[in-house]
């Protein structure tokens, strides 16, 4: 969670690349016989939220055994908000463990830890057009089995949903 990940320095997506993922020779991430290789690696990968809900273990898990087994990781979702003026809205979000988010160029806000799946709402102002937004989340509790998820929703005033684009 110290250093930035390339979401969070404004790189494009390219599900081609790959990013060294900073984990040490004895850390699960690398463990031997996995039946994911190079799973130390990051990457991108599109990913369709469910009703808002995302989970990183879907893509980002050592295969080890074990029920509610946790890595320390972080990983970044990336997604756009078209709004059609400059308008406040109100992300509605919950997570598990600590949130980092940002939107557009505007300052990091540590949205600090959560050891169950809460909700918080967070008041947003989105510029007319796309709006960037990255949202980071740490994996280092296994408070809620090993859980590495969030949920977001985006409402306007008016109460109208702002469904996230593709970055």
């Amino acid at each position: 969670m110290s250093r930035e990940l390339p979401p969070e320095q404004g790189v494009a997506p390219d599900p081609s690349a790959t990013y060294d993922g900073g984990f040490a020779a004895d850390s699960p991430w690398r463990t031997a016989g996995s039946e994911k290789p190079d799973q130390h690696l990051a990457r991108w990968v599109l990913r369709h939220s469910v009703h808002g809900f995302v989970d990183f273990t879907h893509v980002f898990r050592p295969w080890t055994k074990g029920v509610s087994v946790t890595y320390p990781a972080a990983a970044c979702a990336l997604t756009t908000l078209v709004a059609d003026q400059d308008t406040p809205a109100t992300l509605y979000l919950c997570w598990d463990d600590r949130l980092l988010l940002r939107l557009n160029n505007d300052p990091v806000r540590d949205l600090g830890n959560q050891t169950a799946f809460r909700q918080q709402a967070v008041q947003v102002k989105l510029r007319r057009g796309r709006n960037r937004l990255v949202l980071k989340l740490s994996n280092t509790k296994g408070t809620t089995w090993g859980g590495w998820c969030f949920a977001c929703r985006v409402v306007l005033p008016d109460g109208r949903v702002i469904v996230p684009a593709k970055a």
